[in-house]
């Protein structure tokens, strides 16, 4: 989608009276990058997927008409997060979740009953109409909610394009930091090793909601923080509070997951334990890399989550090499974590040299991290008042020229 999530998400939130020419303008440009991608997939697929036959690589040819509608039910309800819209954010992201469940109980329905047997095909299928049909009402209700003119405008093209290639090219390493050891995995071990893994992977995510949340939040208030002395404090709380919640969420996972694997998913997948294991501290470290990468995107600083994908994906890359072989799938888990790692000391380098501020300040939680965890009731101000005095009170905070409230030089990046 070349990027355009967080570019709209970003420039709604710097100037919602032109939210609907953002969004216009945003989704032309997205769609023609799915052409390309969409012709690009067709030539790929084939060798990509060699292993898994014809009739699987025939279905995901089939499969890449999901980027389309895709994107339409996608940027629109970004541009409701840059508008400081959750609740309505929310309901798009839960609506297309949802079908896809009723998708899925759908064909198990069907199994179960003898009707018919439902192949991988017809449910990737299902979900291109099921995305298809939920875009509408997504496109709507947003357009609805944003401010300006409906069409889209030449002159913001160039800011969008400039905003969004580069978070484009910091969002497809991720991507492929997250996938790419399942990728390897299906071309070159059988197909039960990838139903372990991939089982290990679904578990590991389950400590992704808490630190998503507090990610989806933070590029949208950093970008329409205009005082950079205040903005570099509002990062330096996301990045301890994130790590205090990936502590907090990953060290009750880890004590539960073998006896939920096999409680959930079956004695058969006892083998994807220790696998899932490692991914569990993998997910509490990719959730912490979003936190940090939608902290840097907001801030305008479009470099630095580049550079830390691409060093994480290198790195995930030569150490997938090295372990798959002698190790299976958990060399493929241990080089996700590896990977993983990596991005984030990168992005946490990239977050000090921004902000100008010492690595603790980004590191160790404090007493405002932990009062907001308090379960008390307490008023929205003075909840603010917190946020607002988790860094500022901190020393080594440093300004951009005379901290009359100018940005910080993220062209220059």
């Amino acid at each position: 989608m070349a990027g355009m999530p967080e570019a709209l998400s970003f420039f709604v939130a710097r100037n919602p009276e032109r939210g609907r020419q953002n969004v216009s303008t945003g989704i032309l440009i997205a769609l023609s990058a799915s052409v390309l991608f969409i012709v690009f997939g067709v030539f790929v697929l084939p060798f990509a997927l060699k292993s898994q036959g014809h009739v699987i690589v025939t279905d995901a040819q089939y499969a890449l008409l999901l980027l389309p509608p895709y994107l339409l039910a996608t940027l629109p309800a970004q541009a409701l997060r840059g508008a400081n819209d959750y609740l309505r954010w929310n309901i798009s992201r839960f609506s297309l979740t949802g079908g896809w469940l009723l998708v899925l109980v759908g064909a198990a329905v069907f199994s179960i009953t003898g009707t018919f047997h439902v192949t991988p095909g017809q449910l990737a299928g299902a979900f291109v109409v099921e995305v298809a049909l939920m875009a509408a009402p997504i496109v709507l209700v947003s357009y609805r909610r944003l401010k300006g003119p409906l069409g889209p405008a030449a002159d913001l093209v160039r800011p969008l394009t400039r905003f969004g290639v580069p978070a484009m090219f910091a969002t497809f390493p991720q991507w492929l930091n997250l996938r790419v050891d399942q990728l390897v995995i299906a071309g070159f071990l059988p197909a039960r090793q990838l139903g372990l893994y991939a089982v290990a992977v679904a578990w590991a995510q389950v400590v992704s909601p808490v630190l998503n949340a507090l990610g989806s939040m933070v590029l949208p208030r950093l970008a329409r923080e205009r005082d950079p002395k205040h903005r570099g404090a509002m990062f330096a709380h996301a990045s301890r509070l994130g790590i205090l919640l990936a502590v907090i969420v990953v060290v009750p996972t880890l004590a539960v997951t073998p006896f939920a694997i096999q409680l959930v998913f079956g004695h058969a997948f006892v083998g994807s334990i220790p696998s899932a294991l490692l991914l569990v501290i993998g997910g509490g470290l990719l959730g912490l890399n979003y936190i940090l990468s939608e902290a840097l995107l907001g801030s305008g600083w479009t470099g630095g989550p580049v550079r830390a994908q691409f060093i994480g994906l290198i790195v995930t890359g030569v150490t997938l090499a090295a372990l798959l072989g002698s190790y299976g799938i958990l060399g493929a888990a241990i080089s996700s974590v590896a990977g993983y790692g990596t991005t984030t000391l990168w992005l946490l380098f990239e977050g000090k040299k921004l902000n100008q501020i010492h690595l603790r300040s980004l590191i160790i939680p404090g007493g405002h991290e932990f009062a907001l965890l308090r379960p008390r009731r307490r008023s929205a101000n003075r909840e603010k008042m917190l946020v607002e005095q988790s860094i500022i009170s901190e020393q080594g905070i440093g300004e951009w020229g005379d901290g009359s409230g100018t940005d910080p030089p993220a062209t220059a990046d």
